[in-house]
């Protein structure tokens, strides 16, 4: 089973050792679920202090992490999906996707959960874990029959559930810089541009952000723009006019990017979406 070919893959860490963990981001969401001894996490520079039974939902490309927390047991599990996973597993009647964009907006992450359906993932999550049957269209109808009811009780938990609020920013900067690119990065910007807004030199707000995201601040609007780029191909658009609405002015670049960051062509990407419908 693999994120890329499955389009979800699900995870269980009973135990953490290291007081710190890498702060990364990816183009998929993350549902993780905490049972005990999870008291930090870090979302877009904000720090949320979770508690026991509590749902933590990531969208794609907010950088994420355990931060640190003390020698204790740690249990928590969870499940990534993919974009395109939920729009086939909305079957064009449910916009999963949307549902989960509306309902993580303005930082709303972390969710208490119910602990008897807290307790029911874990139960799905682990036989996801063991599912190992050769028959793979079987395999994959035998999975997706329990990541229905995951998805049912999280949607559930993050329209009822009380919101865990962040605690502090850790790097105002980065996270202004990062918050202006999520509202602006199909708009032409420079370095310079960003510099002269935020009032640092470009040598100082690129190591400031590098040494925050890993990523240079070009590597992290060029994620985004292909990661809009993907939802952008689903829709029954030319491909010139996803490149445009990408924020792309030269096609043959968007076109080498794609296949670059995606692995293969914007028009084979479609017809993986057609076949798959």
């Amino acid at each position: 089973m693999s994120i890329e070919n499955d389009g979800y893959m699900p995870f269980s860490n009973s135990e953490i050792k290291s007081r710190f963990a890498t702060i990364h981001n990816h183009e998929y969401w993350q549902f993780v679920f905490v049972k005990e001894g999870f008291p930090e996490f870090l979302i877009d520079d904000q720090l949320y202090l979770t508690k026991v039974n509590e749902l933590i939902v990531v969208p794609p490309y907010h950088y994420h992490g355990i931060l640190k927390f003390a020698d204790v047991s740690i249990s928590h599990f969870g499940l990534y999906m993919t974009n395109e996973f939920l729009r086939q597993a909305g079957a064009r009647q449910v916009d999963f996707e949307r549902y989960l964009m509306e309902m993580t907006e303005n930082g709303k992450f972390c969710f208490t959960m119910k602990e008897e359906e807290l307790d029911e993932c874990r139960k799905l999550i682990n036989e996801l874990l063991v599912n190992d049957d050769r028959q793979s269209n079987w395999r994959r109808f035998s999975d997706v029959s329990r990541i229905f009811p995951i998805l049912r009780m999280s949607i559930d938990t993050m329209q009822s559930a009380e919101r865990e609020l962040p605690k502090l920013s850790l790097s105002p900067t980065a996270n202004r810089v990062i918050s202006y690119i999520d509202a602006n990065f199909t708009s032409k910007f420079s370095l310079n541009d960003l510099s002269r807004m935020f009032g640092l030199s470009v040598s100082t707000l690129s190591h400031e952000f590098k040494n925050y995201t890993g990523r240079s601040i070009y590597e992290y609007v060029l994620q985004k723009r292909i990661l809009l780029a993907k939802q952008k191909i689903f829709e029954n658009i030319p491909l010139s006019e996803v490149s445009y609405q990408c924020g792309f002015s030269d096609y043959s670049n968007f076109l080498r990017q794609f296949n670059l960051i995606a692995g293969m062509s914007p028009s084979k990407y479609r017809k993986s979406l057609k076949k798959d419908d």
